[in-house]
């Protein structure tokens, strides 16, 4: 075997053989390494397919894992900026009145939200400009 396959070959045709049996019946193999002198051939290829599905799984996983992370920084990015903007709202309209004047004028523009809700308040700070 050792002429034909490298050391690396032989150990993930091993390591197959011992998870997942022989092939075909998937039996326990009482002399795995008698039983890949004779079907190496056979193993190594789902060995290797084995493998390459796990390392396609894992990098899937740590793309979305990294995609995951990039949509919670961006959203606390957009978080921040928007308490940001209702701060420099508030100060720039510290009374209500003031606060409801700049939302009544947003309110023209949209009707059909309700001229209390936060919608609205939140879409007024969002389109303000300071």
């Amino acid at each position: 075997m050792k002429t034909d396959y490298t050391e690396d070959e032989i150990a993930l045709s091993l390591d197959h053989l011992v998870e997942k049996g022989m092939l075909g019946s998937g039996d326990s193999c009482h002399s795995p390494m008698a039983y890949l002198a004779k079907a190496i051939a056979q193993v190594l290829p789902e060995a290797q397919a084995g493998q390459e599905k796990f390392i396609r799984a894992k990098n899937r996983s740590e793309e979305l894992a990294e995609e995951e992370q990039v949509k919670i920084e961006q959203e606390a990015e957009l978080e921040a900026e928007f308490l940001a903007r209702e701060q420099a709202f508030v100060e720039a309209f510290p009374t209500a009145e003031a606060q409801a004047e700049v939302i009544r004028q947003c309110a023209e523009r949209y009707p059909m939200l309700d001229p209390n809700g936060r919608i609205l308040r939140n879409l007024t700070i969002a389109e303000w400009t300071f």
